[in-house]
Order: C-alpha cells, then sequence, then structure tokens
C-alpha cells in the first residue's frame, strides 16, 4: 500500500453519538469537520478488515442539503482517500437515503456513507454506513468496530490518496422507480397534495409524482435544511398541519 508511520488523533468523542443505525448528533457541537474526517477513515479501515475486499474498492458518498453537510462530506471523503490509496469515492451529490442505497447497487459499489440526520431537526447532522448491497451497519454489525478505531485514533500514514469522481444517478434513479410504478387512467384523477418540507423528497421523489399525470399540489418544495416552514420528522403532528389543510381546502 506504500504506507509509512502512524498519526494519532486525541480527539474527545462522546460515545453516544454511535447509534443503532447510524453516527448522529449535533452541529457544531459533537458532529465536526474533525469527526466526518475520522468516521471517513474508520469506515474504510472497518472495510478493509474484510477479506473480501483485497483489491481496490468504489464507496458511494452523497448527502442532504443540511447547511453543514457540504463541509461534513468533504471531510469524510478526505479521511476516506487518505485511509487507502486504491479507494475509488463516487460522489452522487444530493440524494435521499432510498437514493443513496439504489446508488450502492446500481454503481455495484463495495459499500456507500450519507451525510444525513434524517428526520431530526436542523441542529444535527450525522453519517448512514453501509456495506455491500446496502446492508446497513449498525450496532452489532460492525458500529462498535469503526466507533473503537475512531476512539483510538491511530492510523497510518498515506504516501499517495485514493481518488474522488463525480456521478449523478437521479435520472437511474427515477426511471428505475418509474418502472416499477403501473399508472393507469384511475390514477390521472388523482389530485395529491405532496409537502416536500423543503427536504430531499423535493429533489427526486416530486419528480416522480410529476410524471404520473395526475394533479399534484406542492408545498415546501425548496430543499433547505433549515427546515424554515415546520421540522423533518412526519411522526409529530404539528409538522402535518399544513398538509391537512391543503389536502381539506382542495379536497384532493
Amino acid at each position: 500500500m506504500g504506507r509509512r508511520g502512524f498519526i494519532l488523533f486525541s480527539m474527545n468523542i462522546n460515545p453516544a453519538i454511535f447509534k443503532a443505525y447510524d453516527i448522529r448528533s449535533t452541529v457544531p457541537g459533537e458532529i465536526t469537520q474533525e469527526t466526518a474526517y475520522l468516521v471517513g477513515r474508520a469506515y474504510i479501515n472497518y472495510l478493509r478488515n474484510n477479506p473480501a475486499l483485497a483489491g481496490p474498492i468504489q464507496i458511494v458518498v452523497s448527502s442532504d442539503a443540511r447547511p453543514s453537510s457540504p463541509e461534513l462530506k468533504a471531510e469524510l471523503i478526505r479521511g476516506m482517500i487518505e485511509e487507502d490509496a486504491d479507494a475509488t469515492i463516487i460522489d452522487t451529490g444530493l440524494a435521499t437515503t432510498p437514493m443513496h442505497y439504489f446508488a450502492i447497487n446500481y454503481l455495484r459499489a463495495d459499500g456507500g456513507v450519507t451525510v444525513t440526520a434524517s428526520h431530526n431537526t436542523k441542529e444535527y447532522n450525522g453519517f448512514k454506513l453501509s456495506r455491500r448491497g446496502a446492508a446497513t451497519i449498525y450496532q452489532g454489525g460492525g458500529m462498535e468496530e469503526i466507533k473503537n478505531c475512531m476512539i483510538r485514533g491511530v492510523f497510518e500514514t498515506p504516501n499517495r490518496r485514493g481518488k474522488t469522481i463525480q456521478s449523478n444517478i437521479e435520472r437511474d434513479y427515477i426511471e428505475f422507480l418509474l418502472s416499477n410504478i403501473h399508472a393507469n387512467e384511475f390514477t390521472k384523477r388523482f389530485k395529491i397534495v405532496f409537502d416536500c418540507g423543503n427536504g430531499m423528497a423535493g429533489v427526486t421523489e416530486l419528480n416522480i409524482l410529476k410524471q404520473l399525470d395526475c394533479e399534484l399540489i406542492v408545498l415546501y418544495e425548496k430543499p433547505d435544511g433549515t427546515f424554515p416552514n415546520h421540522e423533518a420528522d412526519p411522526v409529530k403532528e404539528v409538522n402535518l398541519k399544513a398538509l391537512k389543510e391543503k389536502v381539506k381546502k382542495e379536497s384532493a
């Protein structure tokens, strides 16, 4: 691998940021650029301990539209390419989590990380990590190894880096979903109110509905990670207020 020496990162990491199915906390409190860098290195280190990944590996990286996501993604990728000189990082840009999982399989990658805090409020951000086949890394399935590697903070010093390439798979994702939707004349009579909630649904899912030839009424379409209209969590009744009112008003 052409490595020389070791480097030690002495960073205080709260073990509580490691959740059941992701790494997540407040920004810039416990999720920082250095956290993202260490996630990248520890994640690749974990994958490299899999004997089946002996050759060059490909990893998909994406993010949501939160204000902190671009800088966190940049440091995540830097950690990845500094951990493995033979790694190719495929940056697919903005993506919903399902679109990210599709990309891992569609591009036949060895794993992927998306920078997102899912339904949490704007103060949060984090990382969803996957292995080949978009299999989730979780507590009891790899998360402990990544946590221990990050807390230990000892990594080899590379003398060269992996590479990053850009790939836009949004059209492929939309075509895949549309190929599995069987619209008919009855579908065209639908009147649907779609509350994007200023989230990533406005990037992909909305484009799918637009092609189904139904009557579509859209709320809060533009992705905005500060969530100016309501929180992203649809389980909370207060976040459904505008949607319910619009459905009644339009007889949708």
